[in-house]
């Protein structure tokens, strides 16, 4: 069944924008409904939104139990966001200002101006953190040789982490005995089954 167009309709009477109390014509029944609407519609989004604060709330806790604070997520997160030279100017105000209050901070200001580090090393960096990121393998056709290879060379080994399988063990399981079998050290049941 072919669907026919869709009508181009005008306004041809009354007020051409709804204003404020534009809804004022309406019944009770009519109001309610309106309001029920968005109150379901609101409700749900809420009921969302606090589903999604308590797994990013417990996405923190795992994390942390793994071993990466939440600081240092939120401080990838504003790496991989922010523009390189919005952060670097950044971290240059930051360390200008710790100079300026003679915090220890501020005696290394150098720290930003180059990356001391070889093309070579640099460029197998920057291809490593765009594997990781699963983008497509397309180095910078400005590089030289020696950089573009190393950069497919990093992009190839941060594709091989993002391939490997990490997962945590499984939780040693608790086990349980009746505590008198265990205080008596008598075997259980199941000690002579599991033996054999």
């Amino acid at each position: 069944m072919a669907r026919g167009r869709k009508p181009n309709l005008k306004v041809v009477g009354g007020p051409s924008e709804a204003g404020k109390g534009h809804n004022s014509e309406l019944t009770d029944e009519q109001q309610l409904r309106l309001l029920r609407g968005h109150v379901d519609k609101i409700t749900s989004l809420k009921a969302k939104v606090a589903s999604a604060t308590a797994e990013l709330r417990n996405a923190y806790k795992t994390a942390k139990s793994d071993g990466v604070p939440k600081e240092d997520i939120d401080f990838a997160i504003a790496l991989e966001k922010d523009d390189d030279d919005k952060m670097i100017q950044r971290r240059r105000r930051e360390t200008e200002l710790a100079r300026l209050l003679n915090h220890p901070i501020g005696t290394q200001f150098e720290m930003f101006d180059s990356d001391p580090r070889p093309l070579a090393e640099r460029s197998f960096e920057d291809g490593k953190q765009a594997g990781l990121k699963g983008k497509d393998c397309a180095p910078d056709n400005a590089m030289g040789d020696e950089a573009r290879n190393k950069w497919i060379e990093g992009w190839h080994a941060g594709q091989a982490i993002l391939a490997q399988k990490f997962a945590k063990g499984p939780a040693t399981p608790e086990v349980l005995r009746d505590s008198e079998k265990v205080d008596a050290k008598k075997v259980d049941d199941f000690d002579e089954v599991a033996s054999k």
